[in-house]
């Protein structure tokens, strides 16, 4: 978030009623919780926390207190895609306390790890009109007049994990009745619409601008993350781990960027970079996050992978979310073409007479061979005599 920035962010409190009988759900006695704001997923870099209290109050159901309509907008969700669960109805008549209350989900297992709730908006027409965005609890100023007054009720979820079955929904409103609180009826919830099975459709791939470094260097590297879905979809993180063998890579500050325009540098930890912010990819598109970083020159082999997350579920490689495939490339550090031809010195079948490729002279390619091999620093591989290593004393 940028600075000074807001956002409103929802979370679920569960109060289990199933082992009390009717009448008998009412809790006065004060319920803790406590809200903890993290940046990132909630492993670590706890920002702040503050502690709050509720007490539960049991309602019964409202004939006037109608739900005429339920529309879920996909069947088949895909995994950092939005969709919404539109709820339409009427307040009946607006009792004196004029409260409006909107809940999405009353089901005690409903799987908000899957499906999280992002945005709401309720829209009043009739008696009152207005609207009013991401406030569950609508001021009673909203309503200038208690006659009955239709509403509809979106509720935006961002799909962050998988489901093996359909979700059902159960949206409720608790509306002032008379001197009461009263909701809407909860026994058509069998017959509203579910919201589909969700499935993943992104990708991760990992690139570097060069994969051959004869000394070392600052490389660019890529996280490419590839969406086949027929909608955008937003990642919450990009990791990337940077390798630490044969030698520590380092990231250079400053250098990162996504879909093109700069972004903040990552949180490090060890070597794992950690990129936290909503990653928009496109429809049947894919969107880069690239940055540098500096390989040391050492020999060998450096392998670096990356993947994303949505909420807690992996992105990788792969479209299964129950593996654990990062996407990865290597560059080498060295001269893997000086290794080549020593290889070919060194094939005792090779007849050291001729020449196998025409323009070269084999003397003089030994000489630029060994020339070359003593300007690097301390390359020990194999020379012309399988029975020698050349190294820096030869």
């Amino acid at each position: 978030m940028a600075t000074g920035a807001t956002r409103t962010v929802f979370f679920y409190l569960n109060v289990d009623c199933s082992s009390f009988s009717a009448g008998q759900c009412n809790v006065s006695t004060l319920q803790p919780f406590t809200v903890r704001l993290y940046s990132g997923r909630p492993t670590a870099n706890l920002l702040s926390s503050q502690s709050f209290s509720v007490t539960v109050q049991e309602t019964i159901a409202a004939q006037a207190n109608k739900v005429t309509t339920v529309v879920t907008s996909s069947n088949s969700p895909t995994l950092g895609a939005l969709i919404t669960v539109t709820v339409t109805g009427n307040t009946g008549q607006i009792g004196s306390g004029k409260l409006f209350y909107a809940s999405p989900e009353t089901y005690f297992d409903f799987p908000a790890n899957s499906f999280r709730l992002y945005s709401t908006s309720v829209t009043f027409s009739g008696g009152n009109t207005g609207t009013y965005t991401d406030q569950l609890l609508v001021p009673s100023a909203a309503f200038t007049s208690t006659s009955a007054t239709d509403y509809t009720f979106v509720a935006t979820y961002l799909v962050v994990g998988p489901t093996s079955a359909l979700t059902a929904v159960s949206p409720v409103a608790f509306i002032s009745s008379g001197n009461a609180t009263k909701h809407t009826g909860t026994s058509s919830y069998a017959s509203f619409p579910p919201i589909g099975t969700t499935s993943n459709s992104l990708t991760v791939t990992k690139l570097v601008n060069s994969a051959t470094w004869p000394t070392g260097g600052v490389p660019t590297y890529t996280v490419r993350v590839t969406n086949s879905a027929s909608s955008s979809v937003t990642l919450d993180d990009l990791v990337d781990s940077l390798p630490s063998s044969p030698a520590n890579v380092t990231y250079v500050p400053g250098s990162a960027a996504f879909a093109g325009s700069p972004i903040a540098d990552p949180s490090i930890s060890g070597s794992t970079l950690t990129w936290t912010g909503l990653f928009a990819v496109p429809a049947s598109g894919s969107a880069d996050l690239t940055f540098q970083a500096t390989v040391p020159s050492v020999g060998g082999i450096y392998t670096n992978s990356a993947i994303g997350h949505i909420g807690s579920t992996q992105i990788d490689a792969t479209l299964s979310t129950s593996d654990d495939s990062p996407a990865t490339v290597s560059l080498n550090v060295g001269t893997p073409d000086l290794r080549f031809w020593l290889r070919w010195w060194s094939d005792p079948e090779r007849d050291p007479s001729g020449d196998e490729e025409a323009g070269r002279d084999p003397l003089e390619e030994q000489r630029k061979i060994k020339a070359e091999i003593e300007a690097r620093e301390k390359l020990g591989v194999a020379g012309p005599n399988r029975d020698r290593t050349w190294t820096e004393e030869d």
